[in-house]
């Protein structure tokens, strides 16, 4: 028995659909290792389909972000009472 490293779930291990073994790191609270994660289909299917876009659909998905940020943002300072 194993479990998902992204959604927790427990799975046996006919029903991995994929793991990966290595070295990491981590930035934010700068220390290095050594990791290995399973995946259940569903998230590996997820990791798939987020890896098929690549590098365009990532700044797609940036820029759709920030896109948003500045229409709340501007929605935000239209709904200050003036002081």
């Amino acid at each position: 028995m194993d479990y998902c490293s992204f959604c927790g779930f427990m799975i046996s291990n006919f029903e991995k659909a994929a793991a990966m073994s290595g070295t990491f790191v981590d930035f934010s609270r700068k220390v290095t290792g050594d990791m290995n994660v399973v995946f259940c289909s569903e998230c590996w299917l997820n990791v798939m389909e987020i890896e098929s876009g690549g590098m365009r659909t990532a700044v797609a998905k940036r820029r759709a972000c920030e896109s948003n940020d500045r229409e709340d943002q501007k929605e935000r300072d239209r709904d200050r009472p003036d002081a």
